[in-house]
């Protein structure tokens, strides 16, 4: 169990650098996207890559129940139902719902 939330914290990890260097919070450097990308599981990607290619971010931060992309409050049953392996994990990284 452990492993699978080190790897899933590791994921969700490199698709928050992503998104900060593909929406210029970050200096763009085109070969950390790459290494990036390489590391993400194809499916995440593809999702991450629709939302992009809207405008939309993929993944936000909740840092005291609040999404840090749309504001809103999010239900703790939300964070720790979904989530339940990363709810150690603080601030948690959630893919982006209707934000």
């Amino acid at each position: 169990m452990t492993s699978i939330l080190c790897g899933m914290n590791g994921i969700l990890q490199n698709l928050l650098k992503l998104q900060r260097l593909d929406f210029g919070e970050q200096p763009k450097n085109a070969s950390q996207a790459a290494a990036l990308r390489a590391a993400i599981p194809s499916t995440m990607l593809q999702q991450y890559e629709r939302l992009r290619a809207r405008g939309k971010k993929g993944i936000a931060l909740v840092h005291n129940r609040v999404c840090t992309n749309c504001r809103m409050q999010v239900p703790i049953a939300v964070a720790w139902n979904r989530h339940s392996g990363l709810r150690q994990l603080w601030p948690l990284s959630l893919p982006a719902g209707p934000c």
